[in-house]
């Protein structure tokens, strides 16, 4: 699936710039590749958004359409947002629902907010699965291999 990353910027420069968003995907991309030559992040440029546009002021700081997605989260979601970065975020995805949707490259069809912010502890064991009949095809590889790549990694380090 074809997936479009919208990171919104929540910190003022020079603590978030776009520049320094890409040098870190770079980063990661090639720690992926070597840890497993066959990963792809090929395409990832035109694939991640820069949203400044609601910053809001700076780091801490909110207007009024950051505390409007908090209030929209909190009615028709019942999700428990706070105004320093996932109430940014929603402002971000609820203007491009309801303003520009074609401008800001949106399909409304098909949209994600993944809500990290959350303390409460997950509804799963941390113990390693006995099976994984639950992973996609695609991921296994990671996970029956594992003590290998996790070798090869520490071996690559030191």
């Amino acid at each position: 699936m074809y997936t479009v990353v919208h990171a919104v910027q929540v910190a003022d420069n020079p603590f978030a710039r776009e520049a320094k968003m890409h040098k870190l995907i770079a980063k990661t991309q090639f720690i992926l590749k070597r840890l497993d030559p066959a990963f792809s992040g090929d395409g990832w440029h035109e694939r991640i958004v820069w949203r400044d546009e609601f910053l809001a002021g700076g780091y801490a700081r909110i207007d009024d359409a950051t505390v409007n997605a908090v209030a929209t989260a909190k009615k028709q979601l019942e999700l428990d947002l706070e105004t320093t970065y996932t109430g940014k975020a929603m402002a971000a995805l609820l203007h491009d629902l309801v303003h520009d949707a074609e401008a800001a490259d949106v399909d409304c069809e098909r949209c994600l907010f993944w809500n990290t912010y959350n303390a409460a502890p997950l509804p799963v064991s941390a113990e390693r699965p006995q099976t994984f009949d639950g992973i996609p095809d695609e991921f296994e590889r990671y996970y029956s291999h594992q003590e290998t790549l996790v070798g090869q990694a520490v071996n690559r380090v030191t």
